[in-house]
């Protein structure tokens, strides 16, 4: 039985279901979508300052200019939430990929290790992804620019890829293959572009992005000890469950489950160790036995 099918996770959400929108309501792909497309569109009614860049875009990009100055190393997250204007050469075509690969393979993502966890591994990806790609094209002696989330969506692809390597996915929206195929291909791809000394794309970020998902695979990281101070507050998930006058007992199991509840919105039920999922399960099945009608 997975999460979303248990009593204790099902009530919790079900009850925010007619209280309207609230941004800490929403799931983590969303509210990351929410905001490209709003800086996206931002930026196309922004003045064209040169042929298919607009001031935001410019403004918020990162360069390899960027590295030698620490006081705009904020362009290496900023960046990351910019993609190319309608009028540029990939038009809207480079936000779309991006953002439908982040709901497609996000979801289950954000699923597997919780929101709050989710928003760290997406921000720590888009910083580690331009870093590389400044250092990498800074040593080159390379004068260039780069928007775009594709560094990030590109460790969520890996962290998908890891965690449903059998998961069969349509490429191209046309060929069925498993998921760890798909990973070859983009790997590929990505080493390809490497290669091609013409090629307009940022396969740095991505190898990076790449990369960084595998090794928090691998190594098993979890970053609970990373506070983002107010923000992580307002993005908690909503009001945990609460059972109208409990008995002596299950007000002392509720007591139990309330912090690992909290623990699964911070960093997933994969966080979760064998006491903790049976002290859930136990409080699972107490909450449904006091759902059922009495005679």
């Amino acid at each position: 039985m997975g999460l979303h099918d248990r009593g204790y996770y099902r009530d919790s959400y079900s009850s925010r279901e007619h209280q309207g929108f609230a941004l800490r309501d929403q799931s983590a792909v969303w509210i990351l979508i929410m905001i490209n497309v709003v800086v996206f569109v931002i930026d196309n009614f922004s003045n064209r300052v040169a042929p298919g860049v607009h001031w935001v875009g410019s403004y918020l990009s990162a360069t390899t200019e960027t590295l030698p100055r620490p006081w705009l190393w904020w362009q290496y997250l900023t960046a990351g939430f910019c993609h190319a204007p309608l009028d540029s050469p990939t038009g809207i075509m480079h936000i779309v990929f991006n953002m439908f690969a982040l709901w497609m393979f996000g979801r289950p993502v954000e699923d597997r290790y919780g929101r709050t966890e989710f928003f760290k591994i997406y921000i720590l990806a888009i910083l580690i992804s331009f870093t590389v790609w400044g250092l990498i094209n800074a040593a080159l002696g390379r004068e260039a620019a780069a928007v775009g989330a594709s560094g990030a969506v590109s460790t969520i692809l890996m962290l998908f890829i890891f965690n449903f390597p059998k998961q069969t996915i349509l490429f191209m929206m046309v060929f069925p293959m498993p998921a760890w195929v798909l990973g070859v291909i983009i790997v590929a791809s990505d080493i390809f572009n490497g290669l091609n000394p013409n090629s307009r794309i940022a396969w740095e970020a991505h190898l990076a992005g790449l990369a960084f998902g595998a090794l928090y695979f691998r190594m098993g990281w979890n970053f609970h000890w990373l506070r983002f101070g107010k923000l992580s507050e307002r993005l908690r998930p909503g009001p945990k469950l609460r059972v109208h006058q409990p008995d002596q007992g299950f007000s002392e199991l509720q007591e139990q489950a309330d912090p690992i509840l909290e623990k699964i919105a911070q960093q997933g039920e994969a966080s979760l160790t064998a006491k903790e999922r049976k002290i859930l399960n136990e409080y699972s099945r107490q909450v449904r036995d006091r759902r059922k009608p009495l005679g």
